[in-house]
């Protein structure tokens, strides 16, 4: 336990050092305003819009507001520009080490290669965790100030954070893939652009077929034509079961991956 703290505190420390959690920050704001802004605005056409969204947008409080917003925010469809800023925070986290050589010595502080893995993904987890809850807040905070608070509960409110806290299951899938695309991909750049075009692909190949209830990040197209009303929904579910098994299988793989003495030495 006392190394996995170490570790925790370690990532900590890399991650205040770079400018993507700054990044993560200015774009939760950028795009709350700019979703306020456009469904606030009288050149919205509400007859264009599917069912939901048309009732959404015709009661706007700050809970609706949150339904409609999440498919800006967290639940991308085809534009996945909030996966794109998770995927540059967790290349981060798996390749610093490895680059900067910080890896042999923390095996050499007594770290194990088990504790080094779980400690990499339990981070990854804590700041996608952190990354949704930014979105959730700033959408809470902004649409409770221009749309109000008439007619919502506590029950709604948790009901609409059980939507946005869903998406954590795609993002750790992306991260188990990005985490075994460090082991053999170690230089930066490369690693990057390879993300942004894997994730563009799925949301586009996820937002107009069925392959979004076998793909790693599929639940994130699910709303690509209209907007999620509750988290209790069968093809979220299914999704999340993917998106899991994902993780699981790709967290698997990463330690058996790190496991090889000559890995990264």
């Amino acid at each position: 336990m006392k190394y996995q703290k170490n570790l925790i505190k370690n990532e900590n420390l890399k991650f205040t050092a770079h400018k993507t959690g700054f990044i993560m920050l200015i774009y939760g704001i950028l795009f709350c305003i700019i979703s306020i802004k456009a469904y606030s605005g009288s050149f919205v056409n509400r007859d264009d819009f599917p069912n939901n969204m048309k009732y959404l947008i015709n009661n706007l409080n700050v809970v609706n507001y949150l339904k409609l917003a999440s498919t800006d925010l967290v639940y991308g469809g085809t534009t996945q520009f909030s996966l794109i800023v998770v995927a540059l925070n967790i290349i981060n986290i798996f390749t610093d080490d490895i680059l900067t050589g910080n890896y042999k010595y923390l095996l050499l502080t007594g770290i194990q290669r088990k504790q080094y893995a779980l400690g990499k993904f339990i981070y990854s987890f804590c700041i996608n965790l952190m990354f949704i809850l930014w979105m959730f807040i700033l959408g809470l905070v902004l649409g409770s100030i221009v749309f109000g608070t008439k007619g919502v509960t506590i029950v709604n409110l948790l009901e609409v954070l059980g939507i946005y806290l869903m998406t954590i299951f795609p993002m750790m899938a992306l991260t188990g893939i990005i985490a075994i695309f460090s082991t053999a991909i170690h230089t930066k750049a490369i690693l990057t652009i390879g993300s942004i075009i894997l994730i563009i692909t799925l949301g586009i190949c996820d937002s107009f077929t069925k392959s979004k209830y076998i793909s790693p990040t599929g639940m994130l197209s699910l709303f690509t034509n209209d907007a999620p009303m509750s988290f209790i929904d069968s093809n979220i579910f299914i999704c999340a079961v993917t998106s899991f098994t994902y993780f699981i299988l790709t967290l698997i793989l990463y330690y058996n991956k790190i496991k090889k003495e000559d890995l990264f030495i």
